[in-house]
């Protein structure tokens, strides 16, 4: 019952929602493993500015978790990194 009404407020635009949607899909956690439905939460938290779900996504790109491994992405996170 949680996971249904979490997911409703993923669809309704919470970025927080997204984020923890995503991630119980990337786990398993109250859903089946899905990767890709996992990285479409993350990024749909990520556009709105939610730094966990950048960082996610960035993790499924440079792993290619539910996408094929992106080496532009990854060489340009190399590039912004701060330090």
């Amino acid at each position: 019952k949680k996971m249904k009404s979490l997911i409703r407020q993923a669809k309704n635009g919470d970025p927080n929602a997204q984020y923890l949607v995503g991630a119980c899909y990337a786990v398993g956690e109250g859903v089946e493993l899905d990767k890709e439905i996992s990285l479409s939460y993350y990024l749909m938290a990520a556009k709105q500015g939610d730094k966990m779900a950048q960082y996610a996504a960035a993790t499924c790109y440079s792993y290619g978790k539910g996408t094929e491994i992106s080496f532009w992405f990854v060489s340009e996170g190399r590039k912004s990194r701060i330090g």
